[in-house]
């Protein structure tokens, strides 16, 4: 199982094996695996049957020299040499999950070790797992055996971590995260616990703490997460949040694709940074071509396409397959509910349509922003209903106060019905957020000399060389000389 494989000791039924044990443990502590391999061979040759050695030399053939097989087969000739041999059931149910996917092999073996030992807090761990993974999303089954984990020992960490993530999965944060913070006063280094609390440092918007997070985790003694290529695709998106260091995230997205060139998170996530960051829209549409032959299905790699086929090749048509597979999959999908909504009524017209696709979305989540400033701007320019229009931009910067889109399209609607003050606090709100918004800052000069074109206006029609007016404005700190020309 993920999270659950705790290494069991291997007791001897005499002095002597419980010796040669010891010697084989530092052997491979040593990495001297020739010689440890050489001395299991030898001790079996001398006793076949067992159990304990049997059980630990399926353990190196699994572990050291990926024999799953021959891993296996010891681990089942420990069981036949002694039935209740602890270890060999529960190795073996994790054998038959982790390599087979078998899940009805693997719930029998460890319902057979909790057979022999009802106390068994890692097979109840482990139920729990393939019950919530397997039985249909049978959330509550596999909470029940979290809850029995953890009555035998509160401070098992693999099964907090594992009720945790369920706890997420049903959309109860909190509990979840009461149940990581147990995790970690159990044990701070623990791995997958750590980097769960990255994951909710990115949901809360603390994006500089999760990248230092993933960082430590990178650097962390006995670390395999270099090795993980979930984990790499998933620090690389927090460094593009965060430092927005294009090399390093780069970098570690081509380290997750060399380890598995199939990740399909890392080619989507990738393609959107050649995407949005290099402008290298061919190596996008390409990656995301090979996510989808790999999981045609992905709502993130349909939304993303449908985006790129929208936006940079005007293809409406493919981007409206593109988000109409995405919904399909995903009926709940806000992005690509809202982004159909958008295709729709800017592209096609229909606004009808459109605005089911905006209704739909905040059913689902009535403060999603981006669903909310659509909506808005289907209302003021397409329905003339400019009051309705301004509750959903408020509701959006309720929800979302830095939302770019929102506040400068409020401020175009406050500066057309003459509320020229507050479009002007927004537009410079939204430079605050975004000093390279090039439209904000021709509607705030715009905004800013409306006043001298006024009182340039004339009695009768100038030269055009007479109405040339030196203006210095500040932004920012900044100043930004422009010569202007009135017109009467």
């Amino acid at each position: 199982m993920r999270a659950c494989r705790v290494p069991r000791a291997v007791c001897g039924a005499s002095a002597a094996p419980a010796l040669r044990y010891e010697r084989l443990s530092q052997q491979r502590r040593a990495g001297d695996w020739g010689t440890a391999e050489a001395s299991y061979k030898k001790a079996l040759a001398r006793d076949s049957r067992n159990a304990a050695l049997l059980c630990n030399y399926g353990a190196f053939l699994q572990d050291v020299r990926q024999d799953t097989a021959g891993a296996e087969k010891m681990f089942r000739n420990a069981i036949i040499a002694n039935p209740s041999h602890m270890e060999a059931v529960y190795n073996l149910g994790n054998l038959l999950w982790d390599v087979h996917r078998d899940a009805r092999g693997a719930r029998e073996q460890f319902e057979r070790a909790l057979a022999i030992n009802p106390s068994d807090v890692s097979s109840l761990c482990n139920l729990g797992q393939l019950m919530a993974l397997t039985d249909e999303g049978n959330l509550k089954g596999a909470e029940a055996y979290y809850q029995r984990a953890l009555a035998i020992d509160a401070a098992h960490v693999p099964t907090l971590f594992e009720y945790a993530c369920l706890r997420a999965r049903m959309g109860d944060d909190a509990k979840a995260q009461g149940l990581l913070e147990r995790a970690l006063m159990a044990d701070p280094q623990h791995l997958p616990s750590l980097a769960l609390r990255a994951n909710y440092l990115v949901a809360q918007g603390k994006h500089s703490e999760a990248e230092q997070l993933y960082s430590a985790l990178m650097r962390s003694q006995d670390n395999k997460l270099e090795s993980d290529p979930d984990f790499l695709c998933d620090f690389a998106q927090v460094v593009l949040k965060a430092s927005k260091s294009y090399s390093k995230a780069e970098e570690l997205f081509r380290d997750a694709l060399h380890l598995d060139s199939r990740h399909t998170a890392a080619l989507c996530s990738y393609a959107k940074m050649q995407q949005q960051v290099n402008r290298d829209y061919a190596a996008a549409e390409s990656m995301l071509q090979r996510a989808l032959k790999v999981k045609p299905d992905d709502v993130d790699c349909l939304f993303h396409y449908g985006h790129l086929l929208w936006q940079v090749k005007g293809d409406v048509s493919a981007a409206e397959e593109m988000y109409s597979r995405a919904i399909a999959a995903d009926p709940t999908n806000i992005d690509a509910l809202c982004s159909y909504g958008a295709l729709l009524a800017t592209a096609k017209g229909q606004v009808d349509r459109a605005e089911l696709m905006y209704r739909q979305a905040l059913q689902i989540d009535a403060r999603h922003a981006d669903t909310l400033c659509s909506y808005a701007l289907l209302l003021e320019q397409e329905r003339e209903d400019v009051s309705g229009a301004e509750k959903l931009y408020r509701r959006a910067l309720d929800a979302s106060p830095n939302h770019v889109a929102a506040m400068y399209q409020y401020g175009m609607m406050l500066d057309d019905k003459g509320k020229y003050d507050a479009a002007e606090m927004l537009y410079r709100r939204v430079l605050q957020v975004d000093p390279k918004h090039t439209d904000c800052y021709c509607r705030l000069i715009l905004r800013l000399l409306s006043p001298l074109f006024a009182s340039l206006r004339p009695s009768s029609p100038p030269s055009p060389q007479s109405l040339s007016v030196p203006i210095s404005l500040t932004f920012s700190n900044s100043e930004l000389p422009l010569q202007i020309w009135a017109s009467p």
